[in-house]
C-alpha cells in the first residue's frame, strides 16, 4: 500500500464510521470467544494500530507491520511491542507463541495466502485461534483494490478452502458490512468513473452522515453472531489448528 494511505488511515481512524464499526463488531466476537485470563494476542499487519486499543482490553498484544512509517507511528502511540513481519516469511517474535492471532484485512494482501495460514499455525497455542476479515465478493474487485495492493476479493468458499488447506479447521465464517451493500456498489461505480488516484471510502464524511452509516453497519451484530448474511462486503473468520 502507498505511504500516503498509511498516513491516511492514521487521521481517519479514530471516528471513520467503517473502523469504528469494525472494532464494535470486532469486540462482540472476542466476547464471544471466550478467551483465557490475560492471553496473548499477536496481530498481523497492524497498519496504524487502529484496533490494537481494543485487542489490549482483552489479552497483551503484540504486533506485526511491514510499514515503516506504520510501525513508528503505532510505537509514538502505544507501548505496544511492534516489530517488522511480513507474511509469510517473516513472522517476528520467533520465541512466542499465541492464544489468538489477528488479521484484519491483511490477506487479501499476501500472494500465497495458504502459505501465510499455514505458516502461522505453530506460532498457535494449544486451543489457539486466528481472528481474520478479508474483502469479499469478487466481482467489485476494482481500482479501489489495487490502489491498496490486494491481489484478490474472496467469496465464502474460496476463503473456506484457503484455511482448510492451510491445515486449519474453519470454525466460524461469515459475511458481514451486508446493509450498506448498496451504497458500497453506487461508490465503486462512482470510483470507477472518476478515479484518480483516492477513492470516495478513505475520507471521513460529516458528522451527521458519518454517524448514520456507523449506526447501519452495527445494526448487523446480532446476525452476523448467527452467520447468516449470504452475501456482504467482508468475511469474518475464525480458525484453529486442524491437529487440536
Amino acid at each position: 500500500m502507498e505511504i500516503e494511505k498509511y498516513h491516511e488511515m492514521a487521521r481517519i481512524q479514530e471516528h471513520h464510521w467503517w473502523f469504528r464499526g469494525r472494532r464494535t463488531h470486532f469486540r462482540k466476537i472476542l466476547k464471544g470467544l471466550k478467551l483465557a485470563s490475560n492471553p496473548s494476542i499477536l496481530e498481523i499487519g497492524c497498519g496504524t494500530g487502529a484496533n490494537l486499543s481494543l485487542l489490549r482490553e482483552f489479552g497483551t498484544v503484540w504486533a506485526a507491520e511491514m510499514d515503516d512509517f506504520s510501525r513508528n507511528y503505532v510505537r509514538e502511540h502505544s507501548n505496544i511491542a511492534v516489530e517488522y513481519g511480513e507474511l509469510p516469511d517473516a513472522i517476528p517474535f520467533a520465541d512466542k507463541t499465541f492464544d489468538l492471532i489477528c488479521m484484519f484485512d491483511v490477506l487479501e494482501h499476501v500472494e500465497r495466502d495458504s502459505d501465510a495460514l499455514q505458516a502461522l499455525r505453530p506460532r498457535l497455542r494449544k486451543n489457539g485461534r486466528i481472528l481474520l476479515t478479508v474483502p469479499a465478493t469478487k466481482w467489485l474487485f476494482g481500482d479501489h483494490d489495487r490502489m491498496f495492493h490486494h491481489f484478490r476479493r474472496y467469496s465464502k468458499t474460496e476463503l473456506e478452502e484457503a484455511i482448510h488447506s492451510s491445515g486449519l479447521r474453519l470454525s466460524k465464517i461469515s459475511y458481514f458490512n451486508t446493509f450498506l451493500f448498496p451504497l458500497a456498489v453506487l461508490v465503486r461505480l462512482i470510483d470507477f468513473v472518476k478515479f484518480k488516484g483516492n477513492s470516495i471510502g478513505m475520507s471521513t464524511p460529516p458528522r451527521f452522515i458519518n454517524n448514520i452509516l456507523y449506526n447501519i453497519f452495527v445494526a448487523e451484530r446480532p446476525i452476523i453472531k448467527k452467520s447468516l448474511f449470504p452475501f456482504g462486503l467482508s468475511l469474518i473468520a475464525v480458525a484453529t489448528a486442524a491437529d487440536q
